[in-house]
């Protein structure tokens, strides 16, 4: 009789030190997988943190070019400045919006503040988009107007519309996968955040 109740002496004692063991390697997991995927939320960050610098060389090409064309084929004054700006707008509006988050707000924030945060951040590039398209289609139809209104011959106004094409086609691509690109980072993030056994199903 005592041998058996020593037998089962040792087996809970055995079974308090598995158990014990147990929790402490699920508390180390637990810990490295949220290290992962701050370290993961940290790239991102940094990643749309660098876009905010986009505009200020688009700026500057146009701040350099509209006066050139307004030389060589008759754009008017108020319209060129208009255009420089718009882009100094644009380009300080982009810094301003892409600066919302960062590595160190992540660390000052409770996960809900910075998840309501990310979701702000989200609605935010829609919103961007919705904004400038109109705008571009805008410019556009006054940058033509204008052509148009110099009198410019033909051999001038085609090679000048098709640059203008090709570069609303190529603008517009690398404008479309940007933001695409930065809606997916900050749903990933949101993933991330929600349910991180789903996310790190899905790396």
């Amino acid at each position: 009789m005592a041998n058996e109740e020593m037998n089962i002496s040792r087996e809970l004692e055995q079974l308090r030190n598995d158990y014990a063991q147990l929790k402490k390697e699920l508390g180390r997991q637990e810990i490295t997988n949220e290290r992962l995927i701050r370290e993961s939320i940290r790239r991102d960050l940094r990643f749309i943190n660098k876009k905010k610098w986009i505009g200020v060389p688009a700026f500057l090409i146009i701040a350099l070019l509209m006066p050139y064309l307004s030389e060589e084929i008759g754009l008017r004054m108020p319209f060129v400045v208009a255009t420089i700006v718009m882009m100094a707008i644009l380009a300080c509006a982009n810094y301003i919006r892409l600066s919302g988050l960062d590595d160190n707000q992540m660390s000052m924030m409770s996960t809900q503040e910075f998840l309501k945060r990310v979701r702000n951040q989200k609605q935010q590039q829609f919103n961007w988009l919705k904004f400038t398209l109109p705008v571009l289609v805008l410019w556009v139809g006054c940058f033509v107007g204008e052509c148009l209104h110099a009198d410019l011959p033909r051999e001038m106004l085609y090679p000048l519309f098709g640059g203008l094409a090709t570069g609303l086609v190529i603008g517009g691509t690398i404008g479309l996968r940007m933001h695409n690109r930065i809606v997916g980072i900050y749903e990933g993030i949101i993933l991330q955040l929600e349910n991180p056994e789903a996310a790190e199903s899905i790396r």
